[in-house]
Order: structure tokens, then sequence, then C-alpha cells
């Protein structure tokens, strides 16, 4: 497990430069960490794309649902990358595919089917998770003590070795980055996001 923090308006910010999400960043980052890990492996190709599964919130019209980002490791320019991962971003938030979201819905017996199924789809067709949730603005307290920090963490499911969350907590977002056991060469991956996130930050979109 490893965590990386970025100031929330210092990514908003870069987000509006990129004429972007900060959701679009994240993916972005992880797409350039991932990039550099199979780089140094020998095992990146010019089109080469990994399938993440992205969440998405319900909205009004609409119960929210998962959908499948490709993300463009074998892009070697950060800019085009970012553009692809933005249009595709705003691709699949219109019409996600309900997937696990369908299955909650179902009566229990039906639903744990659902779910048994869809881990063994996720298995052969899904490389890692990237989910986004937003957390309090603020900084919460309980008996009288503050809450320094919030780590987010989901687990690794359906034989997936990669899994990515982020949380936005008092203005701060924290990204986790889980691998499993054969995911020895993870610091080559959070070295590539942080440098991403830098990037996106300190440079204007287009430079």
């Amino acid at each position: 497990l490893t965590v990386v923090t970025y100031p929330t308006a210092e990514l908003r910010r870069a987000a509006h430069a990129h004429r972007c999400t900060i959701n679009d960043l994240l993916i972005g980052a992880v797409t350039a960490g991932l990039r550099d890990l199979l780089n140094q492996r020998g095992e990146n190709q010019d089109s080469l794309e990994l399938l993440a599964s992205v969440p998405v919130g319900a909205r009004e019209g609409s119960e929210g649902g998962m959908f499948i980002a490709r993300l463009p490791v074998g892009v070697p320019d950060a800019d085009e990358r970012l553009r692809i991962i933005s249009q595709a971003t705003a691709k699949g938030k219109m019409r996600p595919d309900q997937g696990v979201a369908g299955i909650v819905m179902l009566p229990a017996s039906l639903a744990r089917l659902g779910v048994a199924w869809a881990r063994r789809a996720a298995a052969s067709h899904i490389n890692l998770y990237v989910t986004n949730v937003p957390g309090p603005p603020s900084a919460l307290y309980f008996a009288d003590a503050r809450l320094l920090q919030a780590v987010p963490l989901a687990p690794l499911v359906a034989g997936v070795r990669l899994s990515v969350t982020a949380l936005s907590y008092d203005g701060q977002l924290a990204v986790s980055l889980l691998g499993d056991d054969n995911m020895v060469d993870m610091p080559v991956l959070a070295a590539g996001v942080c440098a991403a996130f830098e990037g996106y930050i300190n440079w204007p979109a287009g430079s």
C-alpha cells in the first residue's frame, strides 16, 4: 500500500487549466505511472491500453453504475493521454453500464449469483479499479480530537491486482495505491503517479 496526497485546490486549478475534471487528472496520473512501470518491464507497446473499472455516482435521471475506461499507456505524449481520457470519461459518464449497480437491486438470491458472475467477469476483463470519492470539505472532530488525515482503501477482488482509491478530505486528496504480492515494482508506479500530478499542477495545458 502506497498513499500520496495533494491539495485539492491545486488539483482543481490544474483541472480547470486542462479543461477536465480532477477525476480525469487522477486517471491520467495512474496511466502515466502504469506506463512507467510497463516501460521498465519492457512490456509496453504503442497501441497498448489497460482497462480500468470506474464508478459513476447516481445523478438526476440516472442510478449510476460502472464504466470501463481505456487507459492509453501506449501513448507517449502526456497531454494527448489526458485528452483521450477526458473524452472517454465524459462519454462513459453519460451512459454507464449498470453492471454491479444493477445487481444490488435484485432479490438477494439472484444478487449473490450476479455478484459471483461479476467477479469472474472482472478477472478476465479488467486490469484495475479506479475510484474517486468526495469526502468532507472541512475537518472532522471526535471528543475534541481533530481527524488529521483520511486514507481510503478498496480491497482487491476478482483477481484484479491493482486498486486505486482517492478520497478528498479537508482540502487534501489522498490517493491509495494497493497492489497484490505480484506488484513488486509499486514504487515505480507511485513515482510515476506523483510525477504526473506535479506536471499537471506546475505546467500549463498544452506545454
